[in-house]
């Protein structure tokens, strides 16, 4: 339960380097000691898809090494946060998306051959099925998470511009606002080359991943500033999400069970599945496990003080 404090807008935001937890710009919120919220709307990629991109695949993709159309071997942390909270949960990340298919078009499927709907069009075609007389007091206990986690970097060998990148999500906060949403959870990026995928690169390439992962966080920072200064009512939490840090930091090592945080417990190419995820961090080269989803949304109600 939150206890009342005095200012109507804030942000927050945590930015996490590995092995380092560092707190920047955390304002106070005016709110009622009653539940705050009963909803969580999602929109977003594979970190946050429950089985859209699934759906859209004739449920080909993932394969059925994953659990139930989740990009991990078990629930995503929109599902553990629900489940925590009591929120009813509505899902509308597809795996595979970029922030908009207007600048980068994100894909699915084996063959990376399924286009999906970028966050700005998962907005778009979200809030174009909202009554036209809906009001902000129909959705004050509503909290809308947005999240990119940076397909727009892969899908273009990194050479999209974080700014860029940014400018274009920002759109999607502005059209939900329009909209009559308040509450906003915009969790930003990990160090890029601490993913399985990247870790094997070219050296020349690692201080470029970390420079993205710095400016995307950066400019989401001012971005998300920009956004309640012009919309003083809105409630805004921005993240820079460092899966590791969040372990380490947030749990002690003792009670994660977790052992191995280099490699994927399920490697495609071979088509081989290790013998105990429960001690591995990632589930493949780009997504974490279960377990870490289910830390990654213990530390997000934990910061909410939800």
């Amino acid at each position: 339960m939150l206890a009342n404090k005095t200012r109507d807008s804030f942000i927050t935001a945590l930015f996490v380097t590995v092995y380092t937890v560092a707190i920047i710009n955390a304002f106070p919120i005016t709110i009622n000691v009653e539940r705050q919220f009963d909803t969580l709307i999602v929109f977003g990629d594979s970190y946050s898809d429950t089985g859209n991109s699934y759906n859209l695949t004739n449920k080909t993709w993932p394969l059925p090494v994953y659990y139930k159309g989740r990009f991990s071997n078990g629930p995503v942390w929109p599902e553990y946060f629900a489940t925590t909270l009591d929120l009813t949960l509505k899902v509308y990340a597809y795996g595979g998306a970029t922030v908009d298919n207007n600048l980068t078009q994100g894909f699915t499927g084996s063959n990376f051959s399924t286009k999906v709907p970028g966050i700005v069009q998962q907005v778009d075609t979200y809030v174009a099925t909202l009554p036209a007389d809906a009001k902000p007091q129909d959705f004050k206990k509503t909290l809308v998470s947005v999240w990119a986690l940076g397909n727009d970097y892969l899908n273009t060998n990194f050479t999209v511009d974080p700014q860029k990148v940014i400018d274009h999500l920002s759109k999607a906060w502005t059209t939900l606002y329009k909209k009559n949403y308040r509450n906003f959870l915009i969790p930003g990026i990990g160090e890029l080359s601490s993913l399985p995928y990247n870790r094997n690169t070219s050296k020349e390439l690692l201080p470029k991943l970390h420079d993205i992962s710095v400016k995307h966080n950066l400019y989401l920072q001012k971005a998300a500033q920009s956004f309640v200064d012009t919309y003083p009512d809105v409630n805004l939490w921005t993240f820079a999400v460092d899966l590791f840090s969040i372990v380490l930091q947030e749990v002690p090592q003792s009670l994660t069970g977790l052992s191995n945080f280099v490699d994927p417990c399920f490697v495609q190419l071979t088509a081989t599945v290790c013998p105990n995820p429960q001690v591995y961090f990632f589930w493949d080269k780009f997504h974490p496990t279960t377990r870490l989803h289910e830390f990654l949304a213990d530390a997000f109600v934990k910061t909410l003080d939800l």
